[in-house]
């Protein structure tokens, strides 16, 4: 197929377009500066760089199939509200108009279960509450209505995912539990016996986005995402820190926030989406980041 892909630059671009690349799919990604292409010949060939800002982005590439939309801007010290109201929102809000000029049907979108905000139920899935999310959140939700209210004209689902698991990953709760581990710092977590599988790994989430590109669907679609099975908070933080390079303490402390889990029940009942269980996908992160 011929894909255009957003937010190549990050890790989950960078591994997704890997991944379409060696499936033998064709694959624009825009990006906001040149890349270099891969080295491998039948791969270069079948990426392209589109250069530019997706808010000002004036056209789909020629015969584009299919849009998977990554790119987002992400919560960290001195991001804006401007900025995801700019970079996420009206982002998307430009991407669908340009599939709906371009007649492509199929749209894949990253989102997020930030976007529920307070989070007071042990177990979400696509019908949880949603109560105060933050401007991340906000945003996330914003692109979803946008993609709702296109539905007749886009065939769209959103992956709503927690922490993203692979080598390279970051900026979530087991990537920094990891880093400071590999640093030799002691491991605080907080609730240690409460149930945790709030993770996709990149390789299971590359699978699902292959089965989506194969099969149809109709209208606006969302599904939350997590791996099979638990472990207790506990149980991942001692396994952490058995893997670390040198020593480190585990301290456990109540918490009075309250826990909980993912169903990733429905996207695999309808999309065929086949998470690891939890305990293998924590040992094979364990082995791509420390090892």
């Amino acid at each position: 197929m011929n894909l255009f892909l957003t937010g190549i630059t990050g890790f989950c671009g960078s591994h997704v377009a890997r991944r379409l690349l060696h499936a033998g799919h064709s694959v624009w990604a825009l990006a906001r500066k040149s890349l270099a292409t891969p080295r491998t010949p039948d791969v270069a060939e079948r990426l392209n760089i589109v250069v530019g800002d997706l808010p000002a982005l004036a056209a789909l590439p020629p015969l584009t199939e299919a849009i998977i939309h990554i790119a987002a801007v992400s919560p960290g010290d001195g991001t804006t509200t401007s900025e995801f109201v700019q970079s996420n929102i009206l982002g998307t809000e430009r991407l669908l108009y340009l599939a709906r000029q371009s007649g492509v049907r199929k749209f894949i979108f990253f989102s997020s279960i930030s976007l529920y905000g307070e989070i007071r139920i042990p177990v979400v899935d696509e019908g949880t509450p949603i109560l105060n999310p933050g401007p991340y959140g906000v945003s996330k939700l914003v692109s979803e209505m946008l993609m709702r209210d296109l539905a007749k004209e886009t065939d769209s689902i959103a992956l709503r995912l927690p922490g993203v698991l692979g080598r390279g990953a970051s900026r979530h709760w087991l990537s920094t539990l990891t880093e400071r581990a590999r640093n030799g710092c002691d491991l605080r977590v907080f609730n240690p016996e409460s149930p945790f599988n709030n993770a996709v790994h990149i390789d299971d989430l590359n699978d699902l986005i292959e089965r989506l590109l194969r099969r149809d669907w109709s209208g606006f679609d969302a599904v939350t995402l997590g791996a099979r099975g638990s472990l207790t908070i506990s149980e991942i933080a001692n396994r952490v820190a058995r893997a670390a390079p040198k020593p480190v303490r585990v301290i456990a402390e109540p918490s009075s926030r309250s826990s909980f889990t993912i169903s990733s029940e429905r996207a695999m009942a309808v999309y065929g989406y086949q998470p690891m269980e939890f305990d293998k996908m924590l040992n094979q992160y364990l082995h791509e980041a420390l090892q």
